[in-house]
């Protein structure tokens, strides 16, 4: 309520406030009179619908009832449509100019009239979480074990049982040839046994000796290629054509690469330059397998740590706004690793496609070979996860490709651990494999850098939830309901990994990979619900060991996003993309802080009204530094905005989670086209997704908050805040650890003095930066 009184607007008998705007007596009455709306009975509704247009869920002991609740919902889809058809859809209102004696327009009509004060109450201090999901992130039921999905189980252990079987039945050939005969009756003399007993057995051992023979044979033959399967799948990969000797002068040396990262202070972007020039030339320097295969063993090792290096370079600093060589080393280290794999396709595919008689003495050679390469395009792709740069078409395609011909030819190699540098311990290929398609499938362009620690610990946890089905048992699967959820890979493709729903029908593919991936989606569900619990009753530690050290500001966006990113693979919901962008008149503020620290400067510039040409401005707040790049826009409406700038000239940090001020310059000319004006609309939002391009240029989609807010002060720990309003709801937008718990009264201070008092609703968003609360 404001301190100072407005004069009272005169009587009017004659019409009503309802007909009479300029009845605000009238109104304020006939606001006190209406009762407050009493949360405490709502419960949280799992996955019926994936909007309310009022909800409110604080009920911690209600929510696992509200889950199968929804599910019987789910199961009879009209009750659904009845439901959804009883409630209205929200009017959307036009976005209002506010100005400096407007600001109670930001607030409900019940924080108009002063019905709010603060009061000791002995009620639980619960947060209550608005419309049953936080980030727009909806809390879902998990998929059950079905009777379907345990037939389908039962089919796979019996395949695996018909293939023991078969070995081992011609493995007993074998055995039955090398037994002796058993002795005839016909002679019953001792000597006659003796000698009958002698021979057999000596025959047998001469069976025996044939047997290793033939082993050692076996072997031997195996060794020079004569009994190998010929190799029929083609591997299909794209190399660069070789210059002669001649053009290529001089090569680099396993010496020099370990005297190039072994000098000290030299700064990274200058090893990453080094490497991408040396590497791009031995790619195209004709050279034996042996002496390529060294260099790149040489320089591997070196650039995985360096990589490592710049991922947590990026992890402490998400942002790359101020320093044109740090944003240099992005497309420098990328470059760098896609040459190194470059060097490994070229020597495999040399292998693989030698003459049988070639390929079998360099086998052993040729499997690791195959595993390096897995490892070097594993950490490409952890490099792109951490850049949030999207990993390439043809790296996708060459690991597809690369375990569909091991599974053929090698699958005894899929099983075998080895020294994996990109995850720096010891794995297999299968595990390798299963880690490159879950980050094929997550949207990890939504998770910022700084949570991605947090996140490589929680999925390290749980990646024995994923199995991947050997193509020896997909191969011969009868036509078959799963009732479980997959992934399909085929060896063929250069997009991710297809999502197989629980009711699809799988047909027996010698081309396609399957991977479990519902017992890992099951559990991402029930760790999110876990900690929407969690921040309900303001506690902080989680039962996931990954996750119990990690405060829940933390852990709950991390998960949201996880949350969200299955979510939309079950829904086959996928991000847009745009290719044209057009020229956009804007700046931008970032961050909570500076955002305030501007509105303050806007008003207090505003109250000294026009100014003369020349005129001093006189004492004003400090004004907070904006974007200074060049701006381009594919997209804007209601809900989001698409943008493209370039990072490093941006001077103000952009992070996913990061609120930000756009504030558009709109020019309009006038009839007669002699005399343009220009002017000004704001746009408070926050940042939901960056991908990093080549040349610097970053992709930024923001959810648009509100058209209408303002700096407010707060009576709170964190003191400074954001009012805003959007949809007739007012919202308050605090430091991501600012404390609130429904019906929490606190009084607010708006830049002209003004007064109110506001009750907390509910908690909508909250990210690493921010939270935002809906206000009753």
């Amino acid at each position: 309520m404001s301190d100072k009184q407005k004069p009272k607007p005169k009587a009017v008998t004659s019409k009503g406030y309802e007909e009479n705007s300029e009845d605000k007596q009238g109104l304020l009455e006939a606001a006190a009179s209406v009762p407050i709306k009493d949360y405490s009975d709502y419960e949280i509704t799992i996955e019926t619908k994936d909007e309310y247009a009022d909800a409110l869920f604080v009920d911690e002991s209600a929510l696992d009832s509200a889950l199968n609740q929804a599910e019987d919902e789910r199961n009879d889809p009209q009750a659904v449509n009845r439901k959804e058809a009883e409630i209205a859809e929200p009017k959307i209102e036009k976005a209002e100019v506010i100005t400096t004696r407007d600001f109670s327009k930001l607030l409900s009509e019940q924080s108009v009239a002063g019905t709010f004060s603060p009061s000791e109450t002995e009620s639980p201090k619960k947060l209550g979480i608005i419309n049953n999901r936080l980030n727009d992130s909806p809390a879902r039921k998990t998929i059950s074990e079905t009777d379907k999905s345990k037939v389908f189980e039962q089919t796979l252990e019996q395949i695996v049982v018909t293939i023991a079987q078969e070995e081992a039945h011609a493995e007993g050939e074998t055995e039955t040839a090398l037994q002796p005969k058993p002795m005839s009756d016909m002679d019953g003399s001792k000597l006659s046994i003796i000698t009958a007993t002698l021979k057999a057995k000596g025959k047998a051992l001469s069976q025996k000796v044939l047997a290793k023979m033939d082993q050692s044979k076996a072997e031997l033959d195996e060794y020079l290629g004569r009994t190998l399967p010929e190799r029929k799948l083609a591997l299909e990969f794209i190399l660069p054509s070789l210059k002669s000797k001649k053009d290529c002068g001089n090569t680099i040396t396993p010496k020099k690469v370990e005297k190039l990262f072994n000098t000290k202070g030299k700064p990274l972007s200058n090893l990453f330059a080094k490497a991408e020039q040396d590497l791009a030339k031995l790619s195209k320097t004709p050279l034996s397998n042996s002496k390529r295969l060294a260099l790149l063993d040489s320089y591997f090792p070196a650039l995985s740590e360096k990589a490592k290096s710049l991922i947590a370079m990026i992890e402490r600093k998400p942002s790359i706004y101020d320093d044109e060589k740090r944003a240099s080393m992005v497309d420098g280290s990328l470059n760098s690793l896609k040459h190194l794999i470059t060097g490994y396709k070229q020597i495999y595919a040399d292998l693989y496609e030698s003459a049988n008689v070639v390929y079998g003495p360099q086998r052993k050679l040729a499997n690791q070979v195959a595993f390096t390469l897995i490892d070097c395009l594993t950490m490409e792709q952890l490099l792109s996860v951490a850049l949030h740069a999207r990993v390439s078409a043809a790296s996708i395609k060459t690991v597809n490709k690369l375990y569909h011909v091991l599974s053929h030819y090698e699958p005894q190699q899929l099983t075998i651990k080895r020294h994996a540098y990109s995850l720096a311990k010891t794995t297999t290929i299968n595990r390798l494999f299963t880690h490159y398609q879950l980050f094929g499938v997550l949207d990890y362009l939504s998770i910022s850098t700084a949570q991605q620690r947090l996140m490589h610990a929680y999925l390290n946890q749980h990646y024995a939830l994923i199995r991947t089905i050997p193509l020896a048992i997909s191969s011969r699967l009868p036509a078959i309901t799963p009732s479980q959820q997959l992934l399909a890979i085929k060896h063929d493709t250069s997009t991710t990994a297809l999502f197989i729903s629980n009711e699809t029908e799988l047909q027996a593919k010698s081309d396609t990979v399957y991977i479990f991936i519902q017992a890992f989606f099951n559990r991402v569900k029930k760790d999110y619900v876990e900690a929407l619990k969690l921040r309900m009753n303001r506690r902080n530690k989680h039962s996931s060991p990954a996750l119990a050290d990690s405060p829940i500001e933390n852990t709950l966006p991390m998960l949201s996003a996880l949350n969200l990113s299955i979510r939309n693979i079950e829904s086959g919901i996928t991000r847009p993309s745009y290719t044209l962008y057009r020229a956009i008149d804007l700046k931008a503020y970032s961050g909570i802080d500076d955002i305030i620290g501007y509105n303050h400067y806007a008003y207090a510039l505003q109250q000294k009204g026009p100014l003369q040409p020349g005129q001093p401005v006189g004492n004003l707040p400090e004004k907070p530094t904006a974007s200074k790049s060049t701006w381009q826009c594919a997209m804007e409406d209601d809900k989001a905005i698409h943008l493209q700038t370039i990072e490093c000239k941006l001077g103000v940090p952009m992070d996913i989670g990061r609120l930000v001020q756009f504030i558009k310059t709109i020019k309009t000319a006038s009839e007669d086209d002699k005399k343009e004006t220009t002017t000004d609309e704001s746009v408070l939002a926050v940042i939901t997704s960056i991908e990093r391009t080549s040349q610097s240029k970053i992709l930024v989609i923001a959810k648009i908050i509100s058209r209408e807010f303002t700096a407010a002060a707060i009576q709170d720990k964190y003191p400074h805040a954001l009012i805003a309003k959007a949809n007739h709801q007012s919202i308050l937008i605090s430091h991501h650890q600012a404390d609130y718990w429904n019906d929490n009264i606190t009084s607010i201070t708006f830049p002209d003095q003004s007064n109110a008092y506001i009750a907390i609703a509910g908690l909508s968003c909250a990210t690493n930066n921010i939270q935002l609360f809906h206000l009753k």
